[in-house]
């Protein structure tokens, strides 16, 4: 294409061209917030940190957040930090509040209850957080569903 010689229509040409490259880029932004800023659910795992279980733990993570679910769970496992006792209280702070910020609880090992994860549940029917046992995860994205789930 030849540019034209006069200024004026230099500048016309100019500004249609910025005109409608910037309308092609909104639409593309647009569509990529649409993506990225979507309300997920979000979902916060609860359950036994014991070694056994953290297979487990990375399993539900990872189904769950491939069916669509923001995914948030423990920090730290038993076995990730000497004397993690001396953390207790700042982790299970930590987890309280994510407990808090998520939308449902997915309690990932209902047979292994142990004393942290029950104050977790009762914290949960505390302050009246919806909450499903992991089976499968169909089962599981269903329950959610009819909690108002995406």
């Amino acid at each position: 294409m030849r540019l034209p010689t006069d200024p004026t229509k230099l500048k016309l040409l100019t500004r249609e061209y910025i005109l409608k490259h910037c309308r092609e880029l909104e639409k593309k932004l647009d569509a990529f917030e649409k993506q990225v800023f979507s309300p997920h659910k979000i979902v916060c795992l609860v359950g036994s940190t014991r070694p056994e279980c953290q297979g487990r733990y990375q399993q539900v993570n990872r189904e769950l957040c491939l069916a669509g679910y923001l995914v948030v769970t423990v920090s730290l496992f038993k076995t990730d930090v000497e004397d993690i006792e001396k953390h207790r209280d700042l982790l299970e702070s930590i987890h309280l509040q994510k407990i808090h910020l998520s939308d449902v609880v997915v309690l990932i090992h209902k047979d292994a209850i142990g004393t942290h994860t029950a104050m977790e549940l009762d914290y949960c029917k505390k302050i009246g957080k919806p909450t499903v046992v992991f089976d499968t995860i169909d089962q599981t994205c269903k329950e959610i569903e009819l909690l108002g789930g995406e």
